[in-house]
Order: C-alpha cells, then sequence, then structure tokens
C-alpha cells in the first residue's frame, strides 16, 4: 500500500494540533459582535483552496473591531487577518490572492487583492517546508448584523477558491 506524503504530513499536523489542544476551525462560523473585540483575534474560521496548479492551501481568516489589547486599539475600526499556508512561497504569499467580502445581500463590501509579502517558513519535514503569509486588512464599513461571505480567488490560478462565511448577531443580553 503507498500513501501519499502529503496526506500523512496533514494527518500527523492534524493529530497534533488535536493532541496540543489547538481547535480545528470550520469554514462557516456565528458569532456576535462583542466576539469580535475578544482578544487577541475576534472570530476565526478556516477554508482550503484546491486548484488545478494550487493544493492543499489553508485559508485561515479572523475578523475583528479595533485591536483589542494592544496599544494600537481603535474600536470604531473593522478589520481581516487573513493567514494563508501553502508549500511554495507563491501559493502561501497573500499577494497572489484577491478577496472579495459580500453581505449578506449580495452586495460587496471589500475587493482587493491582499497586499505582497514574503511568506515565512513554517513546519519542516523531510518532504518540505510550509509557508504562511499574513495579511492585515481595514475594512471599509464596521461590521454590522448579518452574513459575511469571504471568497478568495488565487490570481495565477483562478480554479483555486476558498470560501469563508461569518454571521453576526447581535451581542447577547447578559444574563442576570
Amino acid at each position: 500500500m503507498k500513501l501519499n506524503i502529503g496526506i500523512v504530513v496533514c494527518l500527523l499536523l492534524t493529530a497534533c494540533a488535536s493532541a496540543f489542544g489547538v481547535k480545528q476551525l470550520p469554514p462557516d462560523v456565528v458569532g456576535t459582535l462583542a466576539d469580535l473585540r475578544v482578544p487577541p483575534q475576534g472570530i476565526c474560521a478556516r477554508a482550503e483552496a484546491q486548484g488545478r496548479t494550487v493544493n492543499g492551501v489553508a485559508v485561515r481568516t479572523c475578523i475583528q473591531t479595533g485591536s483589542p489589547g494592544t496599544l494600537n486599539d481603535d474600536p470604531p475600526t473593522a478589520y481581516v487577518v487573513s493567514r494563508i499556508t501553502g508549500w511554495t512561497f507563491e501559493d502561501s504569499n497573500p499577494g497572489a490572492w484577491q478577496l472579495t467580502i459580500t453581505d449578506e445581500r449580495g452586495r460587496e463590501v471589500y475587493k482587493s487583492i491582499l497586499e505582497r509579502r514574503v511568506p515565512d517558513v513554517g513546519v519542516c519535514t523531510s518532504t518540505g517546508c510550509l509557508k504562511n503569509g499574513v495579511s492585515a486588512i481595514r475594512v471599509p464599513e464596521l461590521w454590522s448584523p448579518g452574513k459575511y461571505t469571504f471568497r478568495y480567488v488565487c490570481a495565477f490560478d483562478t480554479s483555486a477558491v476558498a470560501t469563508i462565511t461569518f454571521t453576526l448577531a447581535e451581542a447577547r443580553a447578559a444574563s442576570r
């Protein structure tokens, strides 16, 4: 029986993440506006992109309001932090990905290619090293209740798409 080394590495990383209490994130997340102020990252979700030339690229997206717990905290500002992890520098470079954010009515809230940055080298195995690219952007309008869809499309392989959704509700009333 011949095993694909990429699958073995993925299973080992998943097992290690579970053993160390790292939560595997779903691509669809529900939260409240108050959750966006929880340090250090607000609300996060994760999806994978597969394409003709791009394989197994993980996109982790966190949305938040302000930068809680930092000197740069600006509560009326909406942020998106995208972490793109792949096996090559090209795949994991945020500048190779276009992000489109739409609200539940289908209106574009944001659309742009992310800022180009040289990814950092992450976990290494005998087959290679994962690369991690990070991009932080300000969204032009504050988050409000509703559903937001984040669509990442690879610029050099448009068949590689990762889709993440966040559904936000008003903050829960405090229990007495």
